[in-house]
């Protein structure tokens, strides 16, 4: 009863997260794929004539060498977490929590690349699946999206497997727990892994406009307005 008490806060928020990714899939294409390169992955569609081009990374593999200028601070601040952790007398003591869910966060590649399909449009055909090559994952539709569900579709990762399990972390007094641990095993790996995301979203932010609709075609973005 103690530790429902302790994860309230994230268990409601994680039930939400799961009725949303029900509801989306019901509304949904879905179409799993495994795609030998990346050339392969990403669909092309026609565009309308004002589409402006997005600039932004040259290719997938590019945007996974630039995420490592994010990875690296996050890794930092984890360490830091660890030698306050250790001043503090708490760190740590459930290590196989953390591993479990570092584990865990690791193995759902295919979880992240569902939850960026979720932000399409209702009714949307979306591919989602694994590019042999770099064996990274992609998610991509020829849908077009407002500049809100843009922003969703590069934030949601981060936010169902990253932030919502730190907050387990976060509102465990104690830290002691084994799922306290498993928070913060799986919040570590799940915020890592979004670090591409973030690549994809700041040319997002820096140069398209609100009132703009956004569509993929092929690896690059491009928006327009109505």
């Amino acid at each position: 009863m103690n530790n429902v008490k302790k994860y309230w806060k994230p268990c409601v928020i994680g039930v939400i997260a799961v009725f949303f990714v029900i509801y989306k899939i019901t509304v949904l294409n879905i179409k799993w794929t495994i795609s030998e390169e990346e050339a392969d992955a990403w669909v092309e569609t026609v565009l309308p004539m004002n589409a402006t081009q997005v600039l932004e990374a040259e290719s997938q593999t590019e945007l996974l060498r630039l995420s490592y200028y994010m990875i690296i601070p996050l890794i930092f601040i984890f360490i830091g977490l660890i030698i306050i952790g250790k001043k503090k007398g708490w760190f740590m003591p459930s290590k196989k929590g953390f591993v479990i869910g570092a584990v865990a966060s690791f193995l759902l590649q295919g979880l992240h690349e569902l939850l960026h399909g979720l932000a399409f449009p209702s009714g949307s055909e979306v591919y989602i699946g694994i590019i042999k090559a770099n064996f990274s994952g992609y998610a991509t539709s020829a849908s077009p999206m407002n500049y809100i569900q843009c922003i969703v579709y590069y934030l949601l990762p981060a936010f169902v497997l990253g932030f919502v399990p730190l907050l387990g972390f976060i509102f465990d007094k104690e830290k002691k727990s084994t799922m306290c641990w498993f928070c913060y095993g799986f919040a570590m790996i799940g915020l890592i892994q979004t670090a591409p995301d973030w690549f994809g979203l700041f040319p997002i932010i820096q140069q398209v406009p609100h009132n703009a609709m956004i569509q993929m075609s092929g690896w690059h973005t491009y928006w327009y307005l109505k």
